[in-house]
């Protein structure tokens, strides 16, 4: 739907598997109007690559050794290319970026090549080996993978071939290269290029082939500690004896030192057959520097070539303070609700430290307190310990604080906790769903039944209640790697056997998959939101939630924010950067804006990352790219800042993650902007509220812990018309949305409240249920209020299943659109039609509109057929006026009436506000149809017939 004066785009997107050209036409039908025709061109070429070399040819290589050939992969076509070299077959060789000549990062970008897990577009690149001339990927040889190349347009390559035989034998087959996108049968590159190399039966074994110490404490004190140490066993496999020697001149000793940092002991001898010897590599680091270097070691004196390497790896590190995580989250709860979790600080180093921490300053506004239940000791016995975190609330509030912890120098090191608590149940149903209301918690009134305030609170004997914390997406160690997310993309695909109908079931299938596994709340929430988006959004067409919003890369987050607040929103990218190293920070930058501007105007959503708000193929990009914000500069040791552990992506985990997320923030955008627009003010100005009830407000409206002030005043209208609809029942307070609106009841009264005319004769109120004995008298009344919206033209949406299976924010959305749009519904004047019996009488409403777009109506008549419409529809073009016809023939004498339905539409403009008004007849004489003149003598009778003749179609 396009509206006067706006734009829509569209994206039209041809996948070609072979050189060739595609031309097509297509139509864009528009109602009322002409087919627009537009035509879509696309030219496929093939790549074209080479490399430099013939072959590559790697000798005689003694298995557990390994020999490096480098190779020059040039573009020599006229548009870039991605391609995959497919090593998953061959065991023993890897490709990496070449170590002698680096490639010019402006044209390769970081990560020129990198490891798939199939040769697919949209798989997930992983980093690339690393295999370098320290041979530290050589500990358990190399595993068979598929590389992915990037290969821009005239570029060259500089890339490294690695043979690491595992097998005493002969090895030669033709480099398997293909290109990326195209059919197998036409995406192998015409050029073949051999790879051969023997492996030879080795006659010494080192039992590693690396030694890695990984990053160690500084020894400050020799005489007290002993160095670190690594055991390599070397052993004779030959039947003669071998004189072994290993060139320990790499060792990177400091010349001027008292003392080595590294020492090696042997460092040469002599190994009969089948006898061992262990070699003892010790390690004193002194400062906090990496050290990764090789030794070659040589056999029966030819120092020319090496026979054997052994690669070792090593670094120093300050005695430090690290967390198991890198933020906690403290779980949302309502207001006087405890919320907690725990965490770890984990020991990196210290002999003995005992645990000093620091709170944020603002305690009165942050009021976090921490626990050590096993005491704040912690070193060489003690390698991490528990900390239980808890905040209370009796405000709304959102924050992310900083705890800081000392060590005995007065370094700190700093770990962030958020958490949300407030007074509305847009924002604090995730934790009904951990407590649901009478099994962990149960709502009280305090005081006066009709005037006390909601309370929710622990039901006395029961658990515990449920504050589980959030933590963040990373798969455990022992998760099996998952297919990817792909995206719901529209793709022309011309590929053979598969067609975009097929396609688009696939996603289907797999989308509803996605959705069985998540919580039954989080399901319906993706439902109802879409609903109510679509009709509380000006202009809104969602089809999909969140992948609408992902696909338009966060724009229409930005539409929907300004559409309901009616404000510019900063930070809105209008171009994206076209390589995606550089268009993930510009989506992050783009979301964090978004997200503070909601947080300026109330919202609470400091639990809510942007990163959490990518596609989930983003966010993997994110994690890879470790683009995480950068540590406190003052933080941890001067000069050496703490390390930062490199972020997991779980496909499995993040869906949910990004899921409830998206809900999250749009449930805050639902609460600031809509339901923050119901005050005290308006309420008193609301049709049908008395004013003595308007003056019963005090604590019922602003003492509850679950629901906001706006909230309450909803609870309360639903009250009140509840118990004028049905006076006879027992009193009923409204507060709990999914128990008490679940007969029908109260929505039913606020609709014959508001319009009376849906209630004629008693039709409506008689069909309703109001002692329910079975579930089919339920959904009697659940109908009967569905029909009755239908009838007056209520344009959202309610199904039986909100009711059947309620979720409470979704309700409160619900009775707030009730809220907004009822009063609408009653009857803004009545209009007499005044005139003699069964003449035509025609009136005309001049409808009126100021805005600055155009606005459409539906128009219906209910009530007596005598009324007429002349025209169903009317719009009405902006800044203009026009009118709509009614006529009318009395059948009757006395007075009949009607009711006239002015429905805004659902396309063509602004949606504006129902209108709706009395008609009513009024009868004022009788017309005659004819005139008879008779004569006769005094008391003579004298007859004469008459012919009468119905004047009306029926």
């Amino acid at each position: 739907m396009i509206r006067p004066g706006q734009k829509s785009e569209i994206v039209a997107s041809v996948k070609l598997q072979e050189a060739c050209t595609f031309s097509e036409y297509f139509s864009i039908m528009l109602r009322g109007g002409k087919p627009v025709t537009l035509k879509v061109t696309a030219e496929a070429s093939l790549p074209k690559v080479a490399f430099e070399e013939a072959e590559f040819d790697f000798g005689d290589v003694t298995v557990g050794d390994y020999e490096i050939s480098t190779g020059h992969l040039k573009n020599t076509g006229r548009l870039p290319c991605v391609l995959f070299i497919d090593m998953s077959e061959h065991e023993g060789f890897a490709v990496q970026e070449s170590t002698e000549e680096v490639a010019d990062p402006a044209v390769f970008g970081e990560s020129p090549i990198t490891i798939v897990t199939s040769m697919e577009e949209e798989d997930r690149p992983g980093t690339a080996m690393s295999v370098g001339t320290d041979g530290s990927t050589m500990e358990n040889g190399f595993q068979p993978s598929i590389y992915r190349i990037d290969l821009p347009r005239g570029a060259t390559l500089p890339l490294s071939f690695v043979f690491a035989p595992m097998q005493v034998k002969q090895y030669a087959f033709e480099l398997p290269m293909v290109f990326a996108g195209m059919n197998k049968a036409k995406a192998c590159i015409g050029d073949k290029y051999v790879m051969a190399g023997n492996g030879l039966k080795p006659r010494l074994k080192l039992s590693h082939k690396t030694a890695d110490f990984g990053s160690k404490v500084i020894i400050r004190d020799r005489a007290k500690k002993a160095p670190y140490h690594v055991d390599v066993i070397i052993a004779n496999q030959d039947l003669k004896e071998i004189d072994w020697y290993m060139d320990t001149s790499s060792l990177p000793n400091l010349p001027q030192a008292n003392e080595p940092t590294w020492t090696v002991e042997p460092s040469h001898g002599r190994l009969g057959p089948a006898d061992t010897k262990t070699i003892r590599i010790c390690y004193f680091p002194s400062d906090a520097s990496s050290h990764a270097f090789t030794m070659p070691i040589f056999v029966d004196g030819n120092l020319e070539k090496r026979y054997l390497e052994l690669s070792v790896k090593g670094s120093g590190k300050y005695p430090m303070i690290l967390f198991s995580e890198p933020e906690v989250v403290l779980p949302l709860v309502p207001l006087g609700v405890v919320s907690t979790a725990e965490f770890q600080v984990i020991n990196s180093g210290h002999d003995h430290l005992t645990l000093q921490h620091k709170l944020p300053a603002d305690l009165d506004k942050i009021p976090i307190k921490l626990e050590f239940p096993e005491g704040q000791q912690i070193g060489m016995g003690k390698d991490s310990l528990p900390v239980v975190v808890s905040f209370v609330s009796d405000k709304p509030v959102s924050f992310t604080a900083r705890v800081d912890f000392m060590d005995a120098d007065a370094n700190r090191f700093s770990i962030k906790i958020t958490g949300t608590a407030d007074n509305s149940i847009c924002t604090a149903y995730p934790f009904l769903t951990q407590n649901p209301i009478g099994t962990m918690v149960e709502l009280k009134v305090q005081g006066n039944h009709e005037q006390g305030a909601v309370v929710l609170a622990p039901i006395a004997a029961k658990a515990t209640l449920q504050t589980r914390s959030q933590l963040s997406p990373e798969p455990e160690e022992d998760e099996e790697p998952e297919e990817p997310v792909a995206c719901s993309t529209q793709v022309l695909n011309l590929e053979d056997g598969t067609t975009a109908e097929e396609e688009e079931q696939a996603k289907l299938a797999a989308h509803q998959s996605k959705l069985q596994a998540l919580p039954p709340h989080v399901q319906h929430g993706l439902g109802f939101m879409l609903r109510w988006l679509n009709q509380c959004v000006p202009g809104a067409s969602f089809q999909s939630i969140p992948d609408d919003f992902w696909h338009s890369k966060g724009k229409l987050l930005f539409d929907v924010i300004e559409a309901v607040s009616g404000k510019p929103v900063p930070g809105r990218v209008v171009k994206f950067s076209a390589s995606r190293k550089e268009m993930i920070p510009q989506l992050i930058r783009q979301y964090e804006e978004a997200l503070t501007f909601l947080k300026s105007h109330g919202a609470l959503l400091n639990h809510v990352k942007p990163e959490n708000l990518l596609l989930p193929n983003e966010h993997e990009q994110f994690c890879r790219l470790n683009l995480c914000a950068f540590a406190d500069k003052d933080e941890g040791i001067l000069g050496h800042p703490i390390p930062t552990k490199k972020r997991k992506f779980s496909a499995r985990k993040y869906v949910r993650i990004t899921i409830e997320a998206w809900l999250d923030v749009l449930y805050q955008i639902s609460k600031v902007f809509m339901l923050g627009r119901v005050s005290v003010k308006q309420f008193r100005t609301m049709p049908g509220i008395p004013k003595k009830e308007t003056e019963k407000l005090g604590l019922a409206i602003t003492g509850s812990n679950l629901y906001s002030v706006p909230e309450n005043l909803i609870l309360k209208w639903l009250t009140y018309h509840h118990g004028k609809a049905f006076p006879t029942q027992q009193p009923r307070r409204i507060t709990n949305l999914e128990t008490d609106l679940s007969d029908g009841l109260a929505i039913a009264a606020v609709l014959m409240a508001h319009a009376p005319y849906l209630n004629l004769g008693g039709r409506f109120r008689q069909g309703l249920v109001t002692s329910l004995s079975s579930v089919e008298d339920q959904m009697a009344n659940l109908n009967k209020v569905i029909q009755g919206m239908k009838e007056l033209g209520l344009r959202m949406p309610i199904t039986m299943n909100d009711f059947m299976e309620p979720v409470g924010r979704d309700l409160m959305l619900v009775c707030l659109y009730l809220y907004q749009q009822l009063p609408h519904y009653i009857p803004k004047a009545t209009i007499e039609f005044g005139g003699r019996l069964g003449e035509l009488i025609v009136k005309n409403i001049e409808l009126t509109n100021s805005s600055k777009t155009a606005i459409s109506y539906s128009a219906q008549i209910d009530g007596s057929a005598d009324f007429k419409l002349l025209t169903p529809t009317v719009c009405i073009d902006a800044k203009s006026k026009c009118p709509i016809g009614i006529e009318f023939v009395g059948k009757f004498s006395h007075p009949v009436e009607a009711v006239l339905f002015l429905i805004p539409g659902s396309s063509g403009g602004t949606d504006g506000a129902p209108l709706v008004f009395n008609l009513k007849s009024a009868i004022s004489g009788l017309k005659p149809v004819g005139n008879f003149s008779m004569e006769s003598k005094m008391y003579e009778l004298v007859a004469e017939s008459i012919t009468i003749t119905n004047p009306f179609s029926t």
